[in-house]
């Protein structure tokens, strides 16, 4: 049986192609599904059978089928052949990062010449080889820090122009630097919590830094506290926590 029906399709005569001149397959096909409308079912199935080109536009807006790309044929869709949804969704829908470095010299005491160079975000930096122009908020924090008698207090503060918080440590022989940052929803690049953290130019072309660039205010601490507890490994402060506020007045932001 499966060779006569072989034998027979080799005597089939190819299909003929639609004459597309024909001025009612030049409508779009929005058009003609929207006279398809207008038929009953069986004016529908019957205009369906006049050509090839006719029935694919009218069978495009059956949601329980899909078009084989293969055979060219309509197929019934399986339902479980679909995107799951999330079990446990998301609790917080932003991307928060807790940057941590750890200050040792060894068996010396730690001083500041020995940090090098250190940027928690594009208008945050600071340099032991150029104090005076690096001479900001970062900058005082280390110094405070490094106050004697200040040792095991955590010292508080953040950015004024982009929503990070940040804290300096002096326990024992070890500096503590922690970086709470909200890089927003993960959306569009251009979206004002991402430009304010993206150190290089932005489509505008104007450079993000210290003095210039886009401006995200934030409430100090309200990003460490999005964020949740610090993990166990850093030491426990053993005096009061001391929250630093700098002056806002940083040049010109855009």
């Amino acid at each position: 049986m499966k060779l006569v029906t072989f034998v027979r399709s080799l005597w089939k005569r190819p299909r003929e192609q639609p004459n597309v001149n024909i001025p009612f397959l030049q409508l779009p096909v929005e058009l003609l599904g929207y006279i398809a409308t207008f038929l009953s079912p069986a004016d529908a199935v019957l205009l369906s059978q006049t050509c090839r080109l006719i029935r694919a536009c009218l069978t495009r807006d059956l949601p329980e089928q899909w078009v084989c790309d293969y055979c060219m044929a309509l197929h019934p869709i399986n339902k479980r052949d679909k995107p799951t949804t999330a079990r446990r969704p998301c609790s917080c829908p932003m991307f928060l990062l807790l940057s941590i470095w750890r200050y040792f010299a060894g068996g010396r005491d730690l001083m500041l010449q020995h940090l090098g160079c250190q940027q928690i975000c594009p208008h945050l930096e600071f340099r032991d080889n150029d104090y005076f122009k690096y001479n900001n908020d970062l900058l005082q924090t280390f110094l405070l820090a490094f106050q004697p008698g200040y040792g095991d207090v955590e010292w508080r503060s953040a950015c004024p122009r982009c929503a990070t918080d940040y804290s300096v440590m002096l326990s024992g022989r070890n500096l503590y630097l922690q970086v709470w940052q909200d890089f927003g929803p993960e959306g569009s690049p251009l979206d004002l919590a991402w430009r304010s953290q993206n150190i290089r130019p932005g489509l505008d072309g104007v450079r993000n830094s210290e003095k210039v660039g886009p401006t995200l205010y934030h409430e100090s601490g309200s990003i460490r506290e999005l964020y949740g507890p610090a993990p166990e490994i850093l030491p426990v402060p053993k005096r009061r926590s001391k929250w630093i506020s700098f002056p806002q007045e940083r040049g010109h932001a855009r």
